[in-house]
This record gives C-alpha cells, sequence and structure tokens, in this order.
C-alpha cells in the first residue's frame, strides 16, 4: 500500500485529508458531523453538505432534486410485485444488486461473466440497458458512483480482476442489452482494468497481481477512491479518468491515461475478505470489513486505523454489510447514520449501532445457510430487506424484529435486496437470473 502522508498531484493525501475533516467540528469520527438533508419545505439544513463541509449526497444536481420531492416516509412497506416490469438481466445466477443514489438506474452483477446497468423504472416487455463483458469468470458484486450525471459502474470477478466502466452507455434497442442503435458514436465503456495492488504506473508494469478473486468493490469518500477486497485484505485505491470529449478513436488511443494507484492496504488478519462496506453518498472516513476469520472491523481513515473489531460477529463469516447510504429525499436524525447491518450464512441479519458498539437486534425468519444474500435499509430507516433461500424476499418492521411481508415471485433464491431512495419500492435479484419490483400500491 502507499504510504502515509504520500500525495498525489493536486492535493494532500487521502489521510492528511481525513484528519482534518476527522478533527473538524468537534464530531465523532464513528458517524458524519453534518449531512446533506432536506425539511419538509425543501429548505436545505446543513451548512457544509458532508463531514466538515466536504460535500455531500452527490453533487448540485441531486441535492436540486431533493429540494423538489419527497419519499413518503409514512408509506406502506413495498409488498405488491409488478409483473410486467420483471425483466430477465443475465443468462445465469445474479450475485450482485444496487441502485444509482437518484434511483435513476440499476447494476447486476451476474455468474454469466457479465455485470449489466438497466434504466429505471424498467420498462415493459424487456431490459432497456446495456452488458459489460470482460470478465473471464463470475461477476461477484458491483457498485455505482455518486455522480448521476456521468456514472461509473466498478465490477469485481472471480478472476483476479476489477473493471471500471463508463455506467452511461449509449442508447440500446428494446430486448436487446448492449446493442447501440449508433456503434459509430459509441466509445468503449471500460475506462480501468485493475489487476495489481500497486497500480498501473509505469513503475508498476510488472508489480505483482491480485492472484485471487476480488470479493467485495465500493466507491468511497465521494467517488475519489475505490474500495477492493481480496485475500483478507481491503485495497485503498486512487484513480484518474482523462476527459474524452471531442475526442476521436485515433487521439482516444493517444491519450489513454487511465491509471489507478494504491494509497493504503488494510489487513483484517484473515484468509479471505468476505465482505466491504462504507458510505459514499458523503464524506464519512468510516470503512467497514469482514473476513473468513468472523471477525468485522471498523477503520477509520482519517487515521487510517482500525476503530474498533467485533470478535465473532456472526456464527460465520459475514458476507454483506448494509449501510445507511444518504437518501437526498428523507430527513434522518444524524443517530440514524450510527447504525449498519450484517447477514452471514448462519441464518442471522443483525442491526449494529456504533455509539454501543454492539448487536441491538436480530433478524432470524429468513432462510441463510448457504449462498451469499443480500440486505438493505429503507430510506425512512422503518423496514429492513432480506434476501433468502426460500425463494422469497422477507421485509422485516426495523423496530419490531418482525415480519411484515414475504414476497414471492421468483423461482430461485433471492440473493439480493435494494430499496429505491425515492419510493417505496424494493427490487430483488435471484439465481434465476431475473430482477423483480415490488411497490406499495
Amino acid at each position: 500500500g502507499g504510504k502515509r502522508g504520500k500525495k498525489w498531484k493536486g492535493g494532500g493525501s487521502m489521510f492528511e485529508v481525513g484528519a482534518k475533516m476527522g478533527r473538524r467540528g468537534g464530531g465523532s469520527a464513528l458517524h458524519p458531523t453534518v449531512l446533506p438533508i432536506y425539511d419538509r419545505d425543501g429548505s436545505d439544513e446543513s451548512d457544509g453538505g458532508g463531514m466538515g463541509g466536504g460535500g455531500g449526497g452527490g453533487g448540485g444536481k441531486t441535492a436540486a432534486a431533493g429540494a423538489l420531492k419527497r419519499y413518503d416516509d409514512c408509506s406502506d412497506p413495498p409488498s405488491i410485485l409488478k409483473k410486467d416490469r420483471s425483466s430477465p438481466i443475465h443468462t445465469k445466477a445474479i450475485t450482485e444488486l444496487c441502485l444509482l443514489s437518484d434511483g435513476s438506474r440499476l447494476a447486476t452483477a451476474g455468474m454469466d461473466n457479465n455485470a449489466a446497468v438497466a434504466k429505471l423504472p424498467l420498462p415493459k416487455g424487456g431490459t432497456d440497458g446495456a452488458h459489460y463483458a470482460g470478465h473471464t469468470a463470475p461477476v461477484l458484486a458491483v457498485s455505482l458512483s455518486q455522480d448521476c450525471d456521468d456514472p461509473l459502474l466498478i465490477s469485481t470477478s472471480a478472476d483476479g480482476t476489477a473493471r471500471l466502466w463508463r455506467a452511461k452507455p449509449p442508447s440500446v434497442g428494446s430486448g436487446n442489452p448492449g446493442v447501440a442503435k449508433n456503434p459509430k458514436k459509441s466509445s468503449d465503456p471500460l475506462l480501468l482494468q485493475l489487476d495489481s495492488p500497486a497500480g498501473n504506473m509505469k513503475a508498476a508494469a510488472s508489480a505483482k497481481k491480485f492472484g485471487a478473486e476480488i470479493s467485495a468493490g465500493r466507491f468511497f469518500y465521494l467517488d475519489k477512491f475505490l474500495l477492493l477486497g481480496y485475500s483478507g485484505k481491503v485495497q485503498v485505491v486512487k484513480y484518474h479518468i482523462e476527459a474524452e470529449e471531442n475526442l476521436n478513436d485515433i487521439e482516444r488511443l493517444r491519450r489513454h491515461n487511465n491509471r489507478y494507484k494504491s494509497v493504503a492496504k488494510l489487513d483484517l488478519e484473515s484468509q479471505y475478505t468476505t465482505a466491504v462496506g462504507c458510505v459514499n453518498s458523503f464524506s464519512s472516513p468510516i470503512v467497514f470489513a469482514a473476513g473468513s476469520n468472523r471477525c468485522l472491523k471498523v477503520f477509520d481513515m482519517a487515521v487510517c486505523k482500525c476503530a474498533h473489531t467485533f470478535e465473532d460477529a456472526h456464527a460465520k463469516a459475514v458476507h454483506t454489510i448494509a449501510v445507511n447510504e444518504v437518501s437526498p429525499f428523507v430527513t434522518l436524525p444524524l443517530s440514524a447514520y450510527d447504525v449498519f447491518v450484517t447477514s452471514a450464512a448462519d441464518g442471522c441479519v443483525k442491526l449494529w449501532d456504533l455509539r454501543s458498539r454492539m448487536s441491538v437486534g436480530r433478524f432470524e425468519e429468513h432462510t441463510n445457510r448457504v449462498h451469499k444474500i443480500g440486505a438493505s435499509l429503507s430510506p425512512c430507516m422503518r423496514f429492513l430487506a432480506s434476501g433468502s433461500e426460500d425463494k422469497v424476499a422477507h421485509i422485516y418492521d426495523l423496530r419490531k424484529g418482525t415480519t411484515l411481508h414475504r414476497l414471492h415471485g421468483h423461482t430461485q433464491c433471492v440473493s439480493d435486496v435494494a430499496f429505491h431512495p425515492l419510493h417505496s419500492h424494493l427490487y430483488t435479484s435471484s439465481f434465476d437470473g431475473t430482477v423483480r419490483v415490488y411497490v406499495d400500491k
């Protein structure tokens, strides 16, 4: 990993920036001091837009949208299947699912070695989106950046590589994903291939490769960094994407200066990295990571140290960490961002509180004994959704811990779930290769 204090062009290291942000305002390092939240009349209640005034929630366009629209925090949980909006996306099992912060796009990872991005709402009769091919083994994780105008997609795979894509694909024909209407004007969506912990600079041309599956990939610190989980470690990567406006194909090849380098490496003291989580919608220095030793670690990147370790967090290794991302369409108290959930193949989803540093809730009415199953917190923090191996998704009451709905519709294991940031909708993915949509009314 990179040394502490080492600088990139254009500013200080992430540690220097993080340390300043952690000190400013006297807030705890375990939760943000200022959040980009909006009152019911649309006024901005924050004075800085992020921890220490570091910007927030996805840029001015998303913030403006938040001032005009509101998430209905009194709505019922989504329980009605929209059959005409459910679409097959992959030819094999879907392993992970995520939504863009404004709810305009959906990304999936598949066992067919592809990642996919689709526009929301899903159209009737087919998926209007694009497939991203290039991995030579199953795609294990996907994550979308915070920038809603020109989003990026990170995909990680069992082939030992991560790939950074432009997630705004060219126009495609409905029902025929990935085929551009005007191929001459389309550009290669692949921006970077990350295959070495050291980076792709000239000095690292012969550097050691990851050499193992990259089980997790996340954007971090308002898209400034990438987190890659592999072999009991989490690599923190800084990347640079060259602007491609007004370049023809030859100029694009000549000026292919997209690059990345490692700035830190977090050691989990385990053989494998099983889950990585972080908040990317505001400037929080906190990183969650879990390994095959069943420990869950909380890292404070302001000082690049492990702030706390939850020993034996689950009876089996944690495979999902779900944090409360800031939705620009809902107002929550600061305390809501001190909680997160984890799930494991012990049939349990746990709710954790960073203030007490202990588990404060258990949800065990779903089935999870073998596979990685996702979980998601609703924007209003009233509901928790979880996948399940019994072909249904479960929606729990976050306060009471009881099941409110069992959502049928898939024909195989429900692998992941994600709430829409604006509407009371739930998107579910399955080993049957489909994504299904549930609404409240």
